[in-house]
């Protein structure tokens, strides 16, 4: 098996094994197959996800009362494929393993039209990757490939395809397991992913498939909790969500649309529960308690979340319709939904430039959950690598000194920014998602060619807090904060 490891990518080679004797003898009247005694001639394939232009929307919203504290539910929405990131994991919910990424089916149209593979399965043979049957490319004629895979279960589609007009398609219908009981649920419902690879010939080498997700998955965890509320057990349902529909998958994909879903004219609905035990200290769905569901919109719908938490003996039940959380479930993504007794809304990222003597474009990110006052301060001071490897502080570091170092602010900054006692206070919130409106600054640029002690380097890190802008919160805990004087 060969890897390569990237971001969100990791590829393996399949050598596919040997075809269907009654299959090659049906095609053979009408293709030309290259020869079938060398490997050369093989089909390869390699596996990969595809990390699309990734758009975050994150909610926060009170569910009820947990005792004598406030309940918060928070929604963050991410793409479903940062699950690519470790060989070992269990092909399961949308996770490739080394050891267990066992088949996947396979079908290919000549370029006019013809089909030549039809809905073949592939399927591990040995440890070193060998797979069959065998397929083999054709003489003078490229191929379009469109290939499907599933987690759990039986074959839970089947899929129809087509090509017209150089436009290459693949569709489903596909309807979510029946639900039966509160712990099968989840389990029950596989992770499907679907790849369409048009136009492939065997001087292009192996043929790369690019596997989308074709559901919503949808996970569950803890969050902070009152010490005097201990959760051993949640129950969480998913009410009158869209269980049935039909997916279609086309190539060219344009604008990161790669699943576009249909449902019939009276959707149907059904209602899916699981319950999710203590896990580290967290009451944590697991990757096989993921739901993993049809996409749809919520806009307009009547679904909802029911959420039962056991503390001691006494069940706590909540109820929040979808809408109020989220405007869609969106196919290849994955939607976290947390409960606590605080926001868990805060957050904040700084994005800089950095070279040996510069540090410009600082900018800083809400990337919490919630509306937020972000504040900074920017800390700097001189410092040496010991002889044992450690590095030491040596001298502090004025902002303010210009023989050491030039820093240039925005034009408009006073507009945005104030100072006060060395922290620097962006005067309006910060919407989720979004930076301050202008840079902390805009380059400091070091000037001094040598540091206080020989081989002293100058380094200067941006702290930055964030604190909830609803209510007077920010008023409370910046009581020094300029914008209330």
């Amino acid at each position: 098996m060969m890897i390569r490891l990237g971001r969100f990518i990791y590829t393996f080679i399949m050598l596919c094994g040997v075809f269907a004797t009654s299959l090659i003898s049906s095609c053979q009247d009408n293709f030309k197959f290259q020869s079938q005694n060398s490997k050369a001639n093989e089909i390869h394939f390699s596996a990969e996800s595809v990390a699309m232009n990734e758009s975050r929307s994150q909610k926060c919203d009170f569910l009820g009362m947990l005792g004598s504290d406030s309940l918060f539910i928070t929604v963050k929405e991410e793409l479903n494929d940062n699950s690519f990131t470790s060989i070992q994991d269990n092909y399961s919910r949308g996770t490739y393993g080394n050891n267990d990424f066992t088949k996947f089916n396979i079908t290919a149209y000549t370029d006019d039209g013809q089909l030549y593979i039809d809905d073949q399965t592939l399927e591990r043979v040995s440890d070193d990757w060998d797979y069959s049957p065998k397929l083999y490319w054709l003489k003078n004629n490229s191929l379009h490939f469109f290939s499907y895979a599933w987690s759990v279960g039986e074959k839970p589609i089947e899929p129809l395809f087509s090509i017209a007009n150089g436009v290459y398609r693949a569709s489903f219908n596909y309807t979510l397991p029946t639900p039966t009981s509160e712990k099968n649920d989840a389990e029950k419902q596989p992770d499907i992913i679907v790849a369409v690879m048009p136009e492939k010939s065997k001087s292009d080498g192996e043929v790369q498939l690019q596997f989308y997700h074709a559901l919503s998955a949808i996970q569950f965890k803890l969050g902070e909790m009152s010490e005097d509320f201990e959760v051993s057990k949640a129950i969480v349902s998913l009410v009158d969500v869209c269980s049935e529909g039909s997916c279609s998958l086309q190539h060219p994909i344009s604008n990161n649309r790669v699943c576009a879903w249909d449902y019939p004219t009276t959707t149907p609905v059904a209602t899916y529960t699981e319950t999710i035990f203590e896990s580290n200290d967290n009451v944590v769905a697991g990757d096989s308690e993921n739901f993993m569901m049809i996409p749809q919109s919520l806009e307009g719908s009547t679904a909802s979340l029911k959420i039962s938490l056991l503390v001691g003996e006494k069940l706590y039940e909540y109820e929040k319709p979808l809408k109020d959380l989220n405007e869609q479930w969106r196919p290849n993504y994955r939607y976290i939904y947390t409960f606590s007794v605080t926001k868990e809304s805060v957050e904040v990222s700084v994005d800089d430039n950095y070279t040996v003597d510069v540090k410009d474009n600082v900018k800083i990110q809400n990337v919490g959950y919630s509306l937020s006052y972000i504040r900074a301060a920017i800390i700097g001071y001189w410092s040496v690598i010991n002889s044992d490897g450690v590095e030491e502080i040596v001298a502090s570091w004025d902002i303010d000194d210009a023989t050491t170092g030039t820093l240039v602010k925005p034009a408009d900054w006073d507009l945005y920014w104030e100072e006060k006692n060395g922290i620097y206070y962006h005067l309006t919130p910060i919407t989720p998602g979004n930076y301050t409106d202008v840079p902390l600054f805009t380059t400091y640029t070091l000037t001094k060619t040598t540091g206080p002690v020989n081989g002293s380097k100058l380094n200067i890190h941006i702290v930055t807090q964030a604190i909830d802008a609803d209510g007077n919160i920010a008023k409370t805990n910046w009581p020094d904060a300029p914008m209330w004087e």
